[in-house]
């Protein structure tokens, strides 16, 4: 199964629409994910930087697809940063002979590119790792409603504001039209901007289409003009200046007219058009059923595989830089579930460090003291095995710990929580000469226990910042809780709601979420949704204190938990009995 990566730049524009056609015809080898990305939004360079870290996510991509190959320098950078593998196809929408130097250079970023014009393709010589393929058309969508001899004659045309004077609006459609309506034809010309919330989608636009009978392109350059295809689809016939893949389609007074850009070849172009409608429309419709996105989504997805076992990638000619002098990476497991993942991520990050694991040590306290006891380097991570960092997640928090004033002792970082659904104070970075001196002690909230003293001799450590805290955040470093077994979120809610009893002020956020847990139950009645309303009930009847730290050994014992994985047992007999009875 690969994984694909489809950057488009702004919901509803064309090339969301191509990105939407894509995942939906994807055959199923292939994993689709889409994202939006635009940096050409007035905003600052670190939200820049923060918005395309979640489009990334923390996982990487076997294929990254950019429509938008302004983007390429910038995303190609960011996966370098990242060390990751992943192979950057990038698509070329411009008609030659506009910005050659930018095919070139894109060919430096992207280690493949698709261009959707057969004209370009052939004029830059048909470079390596350059594939041909013309967008396609949803035909689902775009297909005549309305048969063609009931049909009034009609000239339409459609652009956007921005690119008017490429587009030929006021230079040439406004005239034209002017001289077709004074003859009697009616015409309409949609000039949209694409900001505009209140635009025709997909289902009003094939209507729109299907009240006309020709569709004018007066552009000087295209890649594809999309209302083209669109058009011929709904029983259209087009008359088109011939720019980007229109010479793929059309063949001149056989299925539409291929026209020079002059008012004059357009108005005998458009007039050639309404005289020969019927015959013109009918061929153009059979000769656009080939680019049905239910056909040409498959070349895509072949130049993805290519792309995928092609070798070398640019990304991996970069190496990571080496921290192993400086960084030791501790990871505690008790054998979680999320454990091979969390290794696994660790495995993916853009440096290279060591790489300790401290397996089945209890209590909590004691993995902790090992970490302390047997770092060698002069600064270690913490992380537990229900932690899965981002790509740069070490990187950064080497970088921060390091480059903090001395009397620093630890920074800490944020994870999101995918159960809780909010940030937690999770992934820390120590000073090894400083805490060594500090060693754990077996009680509760030992590492709270340490942070006094550390603080009572002077020292200080570092918190994310507030501002920062969501999930795509520069402090928010990876996921926690994202894999829970029906005891570890028992034991999680059990303690965390005890807790909450003895230190009400400090856990007051953890209150409404009984609620919102047993919500959750309601709407899916799972053995670990079940657990985790159970946990916060346990925690809440359960007298006195846990005293020393979390002990995997005596999960088994947690009071009440026996008796939840009883009741569970006998729901799920109930239901079976019923359900046998019916």
């Amino acid at each position: 199964m690969l994984d694909l990566l489809i950057v488009y730049d702004v919901e509803g524009w064309a090339y969301h629409s191509r990105a939407l056609a894509l995942a939906r015809h994807a055959p199923s080898d292939f994993r689709v994910r889409l994202a939006g990305f635009n940096r050409f939004d007035p905003a600052p360079a670190e939200q820049h930087a923060a918005a395309l870290d979640g489009v990334l996510g923390i996982t990487p991509p076997d294929v990254l697809f950019l429509l938008c190959r302004h983007e390429a320098a910038y995303v190609r950078q960011a996966l370098r940063d990242r060390g990751w593998p992943t192979r950057l196809v990038a698509s070329w929408n411009t008609g030659w002979p506009h910005h050659q130097q930018a095919f070139h250079d894109l060919l430096q970023q992207a280690d493949r590119i698709i261009v959707n014009n057969q004209a370009f393709w052939e004029q830059v010589g048909r470079p390596a790792r350059s594939h041909h393929i013309s967008n396609g058309v949803e035909l689902q969508t775009f297909r005549p409603t309305r048969p063609l001899e009931t049909r009034s004659t009609r000239v339409l045309w459609c652009g956007s504001t921005w690119h008017r004077r490429i587009k030929g609006y006021d230079d040439y459609i406004v005239p034209l039209f002017q001289r077709l309506s004074a003859e009697g034809i009616a015409c309409e010309a949609r000039l949209t901007d694409p900001r505009d919330p209140g635009r025709l989608g997909p289902d009003e636009m094939s209507a729109w289409y299907n009240g006309g009978t020709v569709l004018v392109v007066a552009s000087e350059t295209e890649g594809t003009p999309n209302t083209a295809l669109e058009a011929a689809a709904c029983g259209c016939t087009v008359v088109s200046t011939r720019v980007g893949n229109m010479p793929e389609l059309l063949r001149h007074g056989e299925n539409g007219m291929l026209v020079e850009r002059d008012i004059e070849s357009l108005y005998r172009g458009v007039k050639q058009a309404i005289a020969d409608f019927s015959d013109l429309a009918k061929q153009v419709q059979a000769d656009i059923r080939a680019w049905d996105w239910v056909i040409r989504s498959k070349q895509f997805f072949q130049v993805f595989r290519e792309a995928v076992v092609a070798s070398p990638t640019l990304a991996a000619q970069d190496r990571r830089p080496d921290l192993c002098a400086e960084l030791t990476v501790f990871v505690s497991t008790v054998g979680a579930v999320s454990f091979p993942d969390c290794l696994a991520h660790l495995e993916r990050q853009d440096c290279r460090f060591r790489l300790r694991v401290i397996e089945n040590v209890s209590p909590m306290s004691a993995a902790f003291q090992r970490m302390l006891d047997e770092c060698e380097t002069p600064y270690y991570i913490q992380v537990d095995e229900d932690m899965i960092l981002k790509p740069w997640a070490v990187r950064a928090l080497h970088h921060w710990i390091r480059s903090a004033p001395p009397d620093v002792a630890l920074v800490a970082a944020w994870l999101w929580d995918v159960h809780l659904g909010l940030e937690i104070q999770a992934v820390k970075a120590y000073r090894h000469g400083i805490v060594r001196r500090y060693p754990y002690a077996d009680i509760q909230s030992c590492e709270k226990d340490q942070l006094r003293r550390l603080h009572e001799d002077g020292y200080r450590h570092v918190l994310p910042a507030e501002s920062d805290a969501h999930e795509y955040g520069a402090w928010t470093l990876g996921l926690h809780g994202s894999h829970y077994t029906p005891e570890t979120i028992f034991e999680r809610y059990s303690t965390l709601e005890q807790r909450r009893h003895h230190h009400p002020k400090h856990l007051a956020w953890f209150a409404p979420y009984a609620g919102e847990f047993l919500r959750r139950f309601q709407e899916d009645p799972s053995e670990v949704n079940l657990m985790a309303v159970l946990g916060v009930v346990a925690g809440r009847l359960t007298e006195g204190s846990l005293g020393g730290e979390k002990d995997f050994n005596l999960y088994a014992r947690l009071p009440a938990f026996s008796e939840a994985r009883a009741f569970h047992a006998a729901g799920r007999r109930a239901s079976i009995s019923v359900d046998g009875d019916d």
